[in-house]
């Protein structure tokens, strides 16, 4: 019990990181000038960050480890977080921190549940049922009243 709500604390955490970033990073993008400057830097800073800790725990991948792996699996991921930290540099002056959370939030959920139903990537079937539609459906009509009032 103690450590689902522990990871709860931290999955809630991780969230609001999120947003205080999307935030300190789209001032940074107005400081410089270049959403794209932004997010290199914060890129930058990130891996730096992640060599040092990967270094201090002693979980630094092997070349044998990375050349082993297929490339899109470690491709893709870092494409797609230039993409999220990119688009979300980009849309905070536009919609704003809340509507970007609110719609980051429904969209990841509708796609979470379509990975659950169909077991996309290995991660186990939880099949689409009429009650997880109706939630979708409540996120994303709540991410447009955050967006359009």
């Amino acid at each position: 019990m103690i450590g689902k709500l522990a990871f709860s604390v931290m999955a809630l955490a991780i969230g609001t990181a999120f947003a205080v970033q999307s935030g300190i990073n789209a001032g940074l993008a107005r400081h410089i000038g270049s959403a794209i400057c932004a997010t290199l830097i914060s890129f930058g800073v990130g891996t730096v960050a992640l060599i040092l800790l990967a270094l201090a725990s002693g979980q630094m991948a092997s070349i044998g480890a990375v050349r082993g792996a297929p490339f899109w699996l470690w491709a893709a991921g870092g494409l797609l977080g230039c993409g999220i930290v990119y688009g979300s540099i980009f849309l905070v002056p536009r919609i704003g921190v809340a509507a970007l959370a609110a719609f980051i939030i429904a969209g990841q959920l509708t796609a979470a549940a379509v990975m659950d139903h169909f077991g996309i990537f290995g991660v186990p079937v939880h099949e689409i049922n009429l009650w997880r539609i109706v939630g979708i459906a409540m996120l994303l009509s709540g991410a447009l009243l955050v967006r359009l009032n």
